[in-house]
């Protein structure tokens, strides 16, 4: 699933960025979130929501967008970062901060939809491996793509032929047995810390004992049979092997 956060206070001006963007889409595997100020975007970051695209006017009330843009190439260098603006003067500024595109809101119509397909394509080269499943409510209606990279954790649903995903970006579940999609999975980055339970090396924060902290405020309790290779594991992927 491809995130692009679209920060800008004029409502009129929202609306046409996503007209704009509307024949590159698929929102099947692309979601788009506005935002009217650069505060109310860098809330949702700080309580962990991810994003794959910034698309900011650069004059926003308060924080503007080139802060805003300097704060996001610091704390979040892999979010790639496109300016709008109706003033050509700050085009040198942008790419001060290096960003990814800067376009002019007069030559939009024409520019925006190419530069967010080129970026839309290369983080899903980027993101690699990835997986069509359901809503945790609905399998079988309601499908998503979710890339490897967004999965802190997996586990069994007890009494069921199903396997949750619980990702950056909800909760989603597919119809396989978890022993299944183990192997299906990229080996390094993916350990089974229970029969019940798969765990992204990538999301996790600590180990603690027998007790594993991942981002997102989760935790999952490693079983003793599987710890001293759970162990071996982590360490292993923290030197590169």
């Amino acid at each position: 699933m491809i995130r692009i956060a679209i920060v800008d206070d004029d409502s009129d001006m929202l609306q046409l960025i996503k007209e704009c963007m509307a024949d590159v889409i698929d929102y099947t595997f692309v979601e788009t979130e506005t935002f009217a100020s650069a505060e109310a975007f860098l809330h949702e970051l700080m309580i962990g929501k991810r994003y794959d695209i910034l698309l900011a006017d650069i004059s926003l009330p308060e924080m503007d967008g080139m802060e805003l843009g300097k704060i996001v190439r610091e704390k979040w260098p892999d979010m790639y970062l496109v300016f709008l603006t109706s003033y050509r003067e700050y085009a040198a500024d942008s790419y001060n901060i290096d960003a990814d595109q800067y376009i002019l809101k007069c030559n939009m119509g024409d520019r925006l939809w190419k530069v967010m397909k080129r970026l839309i394509e290369r983080r899903n080269m980027e993101n690699g491996h990835y997986r069509v499943v359901g809503t945790a409510e609905n399998d079988a209606q309601e499908r998503r793509v979710i890339y490897c990279n967004e999965i802190i954790y997996i586990s069994k649903v007890k009494g069921s032929k199903y396997v949750e995903y619980i990702t950056t970006a909800g909760q989603y579940r597919e119809r396989i047995t978890l022993d299944n999609l183990k192997k299906e999975l990229p080996e390094k980055e993916f350990i089974m810390v229970d029969r019940s339970y798969i765990v992204n090396i990538k999301h996790i924060i600590k180990m603690s004992s027998h007790v594993i902290y991942l981002n997102g405020d989760y935790h999952v309790t490693v079983s003793r049979s599987y710890l001293s290779k759970v162990k071996q594991q982590i360490h292993d992927y923290g030197r590169g092997k």
